[in-house]
């Protein structure tokens, strides 16, 4: 997003509200701060297909899966490695929901990635050999190629598309996508 539209937004939702409070200025700042960061791991694969959710028993799997795997990594969150750092580290969006869990083994290798959306639910666990490579990736669709995407709440779904739309804008900021990126943050808000 380029900065003439960032001032753009400020004006239209900011000075033409009114008189902005300190509230209202905090909240927008914090969404367009969040927004135009640059992608990581996490933000990249939200932009991929869509990762729906069922509660079919191979849908079930997923989430006995997701449940096994975080209890394993907490069973070690206090272990330290070889070198007597810990063994699980969190990552955290703004808003304190966690954006990624790791694990190390003994001797502090990377072994485990969980990445979780913005509603905190794990999207996805990457298994890593010795040596650092990714071995596996899990996600629903690992599991239950046919699931359906669960209903989330206006307002999230408002921020996920937003964010979604300015990480494809830093990949590939042709004017198609950078007019989907403005609809998609003016959305957002709109709805706020």
């Amino acid at each position: 997003m380029d900065s003439e539209f960032l001032a753009e937004l400020r004006a239209r939702f900011l000075e033409d509200a009114g008189a902005p409070d300190a509230r209202r200025t905090s909240i927008f700042d914090k969404i367009v701060g969040r927004l135009t960061e640059d992608p990581d791991e996490a933000d990249l694969w939200e932009t991929g297909p869509s990762q729906g959710r069922t509660m079919s028993e191979i849908g079930r799997q997923w989430d006995m899966y997701v449940i096994e795997t975080l209890d394993s990594i907490e069973k070690r969150a206090q272990m330290k490695d070889t070198d007597g750092n810990p063994r699980v580290s969190h990552v955290y969006r703004t808003g304190a929901l966690k954006r990624s869990t790791d694990l190390n083994d003994y001797l502090g290798r990377h072994r485990v990635r969980v990445l979780y959306n913005a509603m905190g639910q794990a999207v996805e666990i990457i298994l890593k050999a010795p040596d650092g490579s990714v071995m596996t990736e899990y996600n629903r669709n690992s599991f239950d190629p046919n699931s359906d995407q669960a209903p989330a709440a206006a307002l999230s779904a408002k921020y996920d598309t937003a964010r979604r739309a300015t990480v494809k804008a830093k990949q590939n900021p042709d004017q198609k996508q950078v007019y989907n990126t403005r609809g998609a943050v003016e959305g957002l808000l709109e709805q706020g």
